[in-house]
């Protein structure tokens, strides 16, 4: 839910429907739990009063866990720990309200279809963003404000887990890989692990072309770029592509392009979308183009005026 992924996005994949996956939302959701709690907490411990203080600890894995999950995990200590979050309640009431913000959530992701789900975020929004709990406030509005990228994840029914899943592999990877102290072994490593990430096999030297570069001027791949990485690679490079790909790169001239073999990565896997059909190469006209870029920027604008709010 960062700014910075979703600009990237934005910037990187400009006909792509950008989706929020719900684990995220329930992430902001029980941080927003653990805020309250932890408040109520230094409240009790800051006034002596360790009795309701003890009573508030503790219960952070029982706020978070479904209600209709509730009686198959705890089991035996159902009883005892439905009594220990009344407990709580009855000493802190904007946890109660947290409480039911957190389950109403977990009811709108198992409701269906798509339009009830629609219905039941407004009211969800309506009733939380007008809430006198800072923290119920603050998640409500982030909520808000990314709203309709939530509901992409379940209208399109996408998630980011094979994302996350290849982000993790990398991060294994980083964390035994001591001994590798070359960066092209170490992409190669990667490679070979992540077997169905399709990228060219060229070497990805971003470390010495970077310390070559500094800050030099923007590569743009011309034609015969275009054509070789296709050449290279036994891709498809049909005339269309080809001249979308150069309108395309004109576009957006961005800094991390720069390396030849970043931007090889970057046709090899337009060319396999194009001939999958997954991607739409009309060529806007110049009026057009120029009222997306003015959208960019309207976006960026709005996004650093939304970090700066929070700073």
């Amino acid at each position: 839910m960062s700014n910075g992924f979703v600009s990237v996005a934005k910037k990187n994949f400009p006909n792509a429907k950008i989706c929020i996956d719900p684990f995220h939302v329930i992430k902001k959701l029980n941080d927003m739990v653990d805020q309250v709690l932890l408040r109520y907490q230094n409240q009790f411990k800051n006034t002596g009063d360790m009795a309701n203080f003890r009573k508030v600890k503790g219960i952070a894995r029982l706020l978070k866990t479904k209600e209709i999950n509730q009686q198959k995990y705890w089991r035996t200590r159902y009883h005892e720990n439905l009594q220990r979050i009344r407990d709580a309640f009855a000493l802190a009431t904007d946890l109660l309200e947290t409480y039911d913000a957190l389950l109403f959530f977990h009811e709108i992701l198992m409701s269906f279809p798509y339009s009830i789900q629609q219905k039941n975020l407004t009211e969800w929004i309506h009733q939380y963003t007008s809430s006198e709990v800072e923290e119920i406030h603050s998640a409500a509005c982030t909520i808000r404000y990314r709203r309709g990228y939530i509901q992409n994840s379940w209208k399109y029914g996408k998630s980011n887990g094979l994302s996350e899943g290849l982000n993790n592999k990398v991060k294994v990877l980083k964390r035994v890989s001591f001994g590798l102290h070359n960066f092209d072994s170490f992409r190669g490593r990667i490679l070979l692990t992540c077997e169905k990430l399709k990228l060219s096999q060229a070497s990805l030297a971003v470390l010495d072309d970077s310390k070559k570069r500094k800050g030099g001027p923007l590569m743009i791949p011309d034609r015969t770029f275009l054509r070789l990485c296709a050449q290279r690679h036994n891709l498809a490079l049909p005339r269309e592509l080809e001249n979308w790909l150069l309108v395309y790169f004109e576009d957006e001239p961005y800094e991390d392009f720069n390396t030849a073999s970043i931007l090889e990565d970057m046709v090899c896997l337009y060319c396999q979308s194009y001939a999958r059909g997954r991607l739409d190469v009309t060529i806007p006209n110049p009026l057009t183009r120029l009222k997306e870029r003015c959208d960019d920027l309207k976006d960026l604008i709005t996004d650093l005026r939304v970090d700066i709010a929070y700073l």
